[in-house]
Protein backbone atom coordinates (compact mmCIF):
# COMPACT_ATOMS: atom_id res chain seq x y z
CA UNK A 1 0.00 0.00 0.00
CA UNK A 2 1.22 3.52 -0.84
CA UNK A 3 2.23 5.51 2.21
CA UNK A 4 1.17 9.15 1.81
CA UNK A 5 2.40 10.25 5.22
CA UNK A 6 4.81 13.03 4.38
CA UNK A 7 6.74 14.72 7.13
CA UNK A 8 6.70 18.48 7.38
CA UNK A 9 10.41 18.56 6.58
CA UNK A 10 10.03 16.54 3.37
CA UNK A 11 7.25 18.86 2.16
CA UNK A 12 9.35 21.90 3.08
CA UNK A 13 12.36 20.39 1.34
CA UNK A 14 10.33 19.63 -1.80
CA UNK A 15 8.85 23.15 -1.89
CA UNK A 16 12.32 24.65 -1.47
CA UNK A 17 13.62 22.58 -4.37
CA UNK A 18 10.60 23.57 -6.50
CA UNK A 19 11.17 27.29 -5.81
CA UNK A 20 14.81 26.81 -6.76
CA UNK A 21 13.90 25.02 -9.97
CA UNK A 22 11.53 27.80 -11.04
CA UNK A 23 14.13 30.43 -10.18
CA UNK A 24 16.59 28.69 -12.47
CA UNK A 25 14.61 29.82 -15.51
CA UNK A 26 15.17 33.45 -14.56
CA UNK A 27 18.81 32.88 -13.72
CA UNK A 28 19.51 31.55 -17.21
CA UNK A 29 17.38 34.23 -18.82
CA UNK A 30 19.52 36.87 -17.10
CA UNK A 31 22.70 35.69 -18.80
CA UNK A 32 21.10 35.84 -22.24
CA UNK A 33 19.95 39.45 -21.88
CA UNK A 34 21.82 42.22 -23.61
CA UNK A 35 21.22 45.08 -21.22
CA UNK A 36 22.06 45.57 -17.57
CA UNK A 37 18.42 46.51 -16.90
CA UNK A 38 17.11 43.24 -18.37
CA UNK A 39 19.72 41.23 -16.47
CA UNK A 40 18.75 42.93 -13.19
CA UNK A 41 15.03 42.34 -13.78
CA UNK A 42 15.50 38.60 -14.33
CA UNK A 43 17.85 38.37 -11.36
CA UNK A 44 15.31 40.16 -9.19
CA UNK A 45 12.69 37.50 -9.88
CA UNK A 46 15.30 34.79 -9.37
CA UNK A 47 16.36 36.24 -6.00
CA UNK A 48 12.75 36.63 -4.86
CA UNK A 49 12.09 32.94 -5.41
CA UNK A 50 15.33 32.06 -3.65
CA UNK A 51 14.25 33.99 -0.55
CA UNK A 52 11.49 31.41 -0.15
CA UNK A 53 13.79 28.48 -0.93
CA UNK A 54 16.46 29.58 1.55
CA UNK A 55 13.90 30.14 4.31
CA UNK A 56 12.46 26.68 3.75
CA UNK A 57 15.96 25.16 3.89
CA UNK A 58 16.82 27.06 7.07
CA UNK A 59 19.44 29.47 5.73
CA UNK A 60 18.55 32.86 7.13
CA UNK A 61 21.64 34.61 5.67
CA UNK A 62 20.73 33.17 2.26
CA UNK A 63 17.17 34.46 2.57
CA UNK A 64 18.31 37.89 3.80
CA UNK A 65 20.89 38.20 1.02
CA UNK A 66 18.34 37.25 -1.59
CA UNK A 67 15.80 39.70 -0.17
CA UNK A 68 18.37 42.50 -0.37
CA UNK A 69 19.30 41.29 -3.87
CA UNK A 70 15.66 41.42 -4.96
CA UNK A 71 15.32 45.03 -3.82
CA UNK A 72 18.72 45.95 -5.26
CA UNK A 73 17.91 44.43 -8.63
CA UNK A 74 14.59 46.26 -8.80
CA UNK A 75 16.48 49.52 -8.22
CA UNK A 76 19.04 48.58 -10.91
CA UNK A 77 16.26 47.72 -13.38
CA UNK A 78 14.58 51.08 -12.70
CA UNK A 79 17.96 52.82 -13.01
CA UNK A 80 17.80 54.07 -9.41
CA UNK A 81 20.93 52.26 -8.22
CA UNK A 82 23.21 55.11 -7.19
CA UNK A 83 26.43 55.01 -5.23
CA UNK A 84 24.51 55.94 -2.05
CA UNK A 85 22.04 53.10 -2.65
CA UNK A 86 24.94 50.72 -3.24
CA UNK A 87 26.55 51.70 0.07
CA UNK A 88 23.25 51.31 1.93
CA UNK A 89 22.70 47.95 0.23
CA UNK A 90 26.18 46.82 1.26
CA UNK A 91 25.67 47.90 4.86
CA UNK A 92 22.24 46.28 5.16
CA UNK A 93 23.28 43.02 3.47
CA UNK A 94 26.48 42.72 5.48
CA UNK A 95 24.93 43.62 8.82
CA UNK A 96 21.85 41.43 8.45
CA UNK A 97 23.86 38.59 6.88
CA UNK A 98 26.26 38.53 9.82
CA UNK A 99 23.68 39.10 12.56
CA UNK A 100 21.35 36.38 11.30
CA UNK A 101 24.05 33.93 10.20
CA UNK A 102 22.87 30.53 11.37
CA UNK A 103 25.00 28.41 9.02
CA UNK A 104 28.49 29.33 10.20
CA UNK A 105 31.21 29.96 7.66
CA UNK A 106 28.84 29.00 4.84
CA UNK A 107 26.79 32.09 5.64
CA UNK A 108 29.93 34.16 5.08
CA UNK A 109 30.11 32.96 1.48
CA UNK A 110 26.64 34.42 0.99
CA UNK A 111 27.62 37.73 2.56
CA UNK A 112 30.77 37.89 0.41
CA UNK A 113 28.80 37.08 -2.73
CA UNK A 114 26.20 39.72 -1.96
CA UNK A 115 28.84 42.38 -1.31
CA UNK A 116 30.83 41.43 -4.42
CA UNK A 117 27.82 41.54 -6.69
CA UNK A 118 26.41 44.78 -5.23
CA UNK A 119 29.71 46.51 -5.98
CA UNK A 120 29.90 45.02 -9.46
CA UNK A 121 26.33 46.08 -10.30
CA UNK A 122 27.31 49.66 -9.61
CA UNK A 123 30.72 49.73 -11.29
CA UNK A 124 30.21 47.32 -14.21
CA UNK A 125 28.66 49.34 -16.99
CA UNK A 126 28.22 46.64 -19.62
CA UNK A 127 26.49 43.28 -19.71
CA UNK A 128 29.75 41.61 -20.73
CA UNK A 129 31.63 42.86 -17.66
CA UNK A 130 28.70 41.86 -15.47
CA UNK A 131 29.09 38.28 -16.69
CA UNK A 132 32.46 38.00 -14.92
CA UNK A 133 30.78 39.11 -11.70
CA UNK A 134 28.11 36.43 -12.22
CA UNK A 135 30.82 33.76 -12.40
CA UNK A 136 32.41 34.82 -9.10
CA UNK A 137 29.00 35.16 -7.45
CA UNK A 138 27.88 31.70 -8.59
CA UNK A 139 31.05 30.11 -7.22
CA UNK A 140 30.46 31.69 -3.79
CA UNK A 141 26.81 30.67 -3.74
CA UNK A 142 27.62 27.13 -4.91
CA UNK A 143 29.45 26.43 -1.66
CA UNK A 144 26.50 27.69 0.40
CA UNK A 145 23.87 25.93 -1.71
CA UNK A 146 25.63 22.58 -1.43
CA UNK A 147 25.88 22.95 2.33
CA UNK A 148 22.17 23.73 2.83
CA UNK A 149 21.22 20.94 0.41
CA UNK A 150 19.78 23.22 -2.24
CA UNK A 151 20.92 20.81 -4.93
CA UNK A 152 19.08 22.34 -7.89
CA UNK A 153 20.75 25.69 -7.20
CA UNK A 154 24.13 24.09 -6.57
CA UNK A 155 23.97 22.39 -9.97
CA UNK A 156 22.78 25.59 -11.57
CA UNK A 157 25.53 27.62 -9.90
CA UNK A 158 28.09 25.28 -11.44
CA UNK A 159 26.17 25.26 -14.73
CA UNK A 160 26.00 29.06 -14.73
CA UNK A 161 29.76 29.29 -14.34
CA UNK A 162 30.15 27.08 -17.41
CA UNK A 163 27.33 28.72 -19.41
CA UNK A 164 28.48 32.25 -18.62
CA UNK A 165 32.06 31.35 -19.48
CA UNK A 166 30.79 30.03 -22.81
CA UNK A 167 28.87 33.29 -23.42
CA UNK A 168 32.02 35.30 -22.67
CA UNK A 169 34.08 33.24 -25.11
CA UNK A 170 31.34 33.43 -27.75
CA UNK A 171 30.99 37.20 -27.42
CA UNK A 172 34.76 37.63 -27.87
CA UNK A 173 34.63 35.69 -31.16
CA UNK A 174 32.21 38.18 -32.75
Amino acid sequence: MLNLDFSTWSIQFALAQLCSLVSIIFMFLAVTKKSKTQIAFCQGINAGLLVISNLLLGSIPGAVSNLVATLRNILVAKKLYTKSVMIITLMVATTLGLVFNNVGMFGLFVVAGTVQYAICLYYCKSASSLRYAIIVNCLLWAVHDFYIQNYPMFLVDVGMVLFTSFKIVKSRQK
